[in-house]
């Protein structure tokens, strides 16, 4: 199982512990640095996509407390020699549901970039509230603005809050179609799914309920797209030296059979907006 590591650390105070907080210059640079060798010494080897610091856009407090504008360009730049193949992500909100900070965002990942922080994707948690409105078309636009700096971008904290229970499924499922097919986006992580977990219950957001599991409406549209509707799952005739078939994107496992048997199992990686070749030796 693929795991992602939220976060390496926070940027707003009311986030941090209070020994944290009580910290000089010296020793909260010092206590940073600690932190993230400590972090990518423990997960390092199962841990290879990391989301840096949360929420910078509107927390700053380790900017201002260390006395350095560059100090999260600092915390890419180590962890990145620390963990050379690890992908590194920002991760804030405001960016898709609202577009609060949408050209903030933009603005900032070209500026962390400028100055030589290290930094691969854009995270945008999409945490759906009860009063958000969900309009697909400004919500493309706001996408294809955070898009223009040039990295890959990821859902990281899907959630959507609605008691109607069939309005959230239909919510749910605009947005994902939205994030799936935008060409810049290459991850997609719902923030809880279980009713009795995140208070996603108690929220409204729920995708099963009860002790017992339960699908509810939206969590059979979400199934529906992933299992169903997004799903390659075919069997066809080799007629030829060469063959053509149109998959989604993703992890593939091919089996070839002749006269009943199968003479040939293997795997294979569908990248978005690529094609796939395979070259496969049969010997019948």
């Amino acid at each position: 199982m693929k795991m992602r590591g939220h976060t390496i650390a926070w940027g707003k105070e009311d986030k941090l512990p209070n020994w944290l907080l009580a910290k000089d210059q010296i020793d909260l640079s010092v206590e940073v640095q600690r932190r993230i060798e400590y972090m990518i010494e423990h997960y390092g080897g199962r841990i290879d996509n990391w989301d840096v610091l949360n929420e910078n856009i509107e927390g700053q407090w380790l900017e201002k407390n260390t006395g350095n504008l560059e100090f999260i360009q600092s915390m890419f730049r180590l962890i990145r020699q620390l963990q050379p193949e690890a992908d590194l992500f920002m991760n804030d909100y405001g960016i898709v549901t609202n577009g609060k900070y949408s050209s903030a965002y933009r603005r900032k990942a070209g500026l962390f970039l400028a100055n030589g922080a290290l930094v691969q994707g854009l995270g945008i948690q999409s945490h759906v509230r009860i009063d958000d409105i969900v309009n697909i078309e400004i919500m493309k636009h706001r996408l294809d603005l955070v898009a223009e700096a040039g990295l890959p971008l990821w859902i990281t904290e899907l959630d959507v809050e609605d008691f109607d229970v069939s309005s959230r499924a239909d919510k749910l499922s605009a947005l994902l179609r939205l994030y799936f097919s935008h060409p810049s986006m290459e991850g997609i992580i719902m923030w809880g799914f279980w009713s009795e977990t995140n208070d996603m219950g108690l929220r409204g957001a729920s995708l099963v309920d009860g002790s017992s599991f339960i699908e509810n409406e939206a969590g059979a549209a979400v199934r529906k797209l992933l299992r169903d509707e997004w799903w390659t799952d075919m069997s066809k005739v080799v007629l030829g030296p060469q063959q053509v078939y149109r998959v989604f994107h993703g992890e593939h496992a091919i089996e070839i059979e002749f006269n009943g048997q199968t003479v040939w199992e293997g795997d294979m990686v569908v990248e978005k907006g690529s094609d796939t070749y395979v070259n496969i030796n049969v010997n019948c």
